[in-house]
């Protein structure tokens, strides 16, 4: 969900006009996001094994 509210926001065209750290932020949030999804899915497969 976190996913998806940052990608929605950096979709908008406005998004862009925003402050050089206030964008970075958002990168460095959905990075961190991301990241954490993976190891999640890695989790779930060790699970599974």
């Amino acid at each position: 969900q976190a996913i998806n509210e940052i990608q929605q926001q950096m979709a908008a065209p406005e998004f862009y006009q925003k402050s050089a750290d206030t964008i970075t932020e958002a990168q460095q949030a959905l990075a961190s996001e991301e990241l954490e999804l993976e190891k999640l899915f890695a989790r779930w497969e060790e699970l599974e094994g």
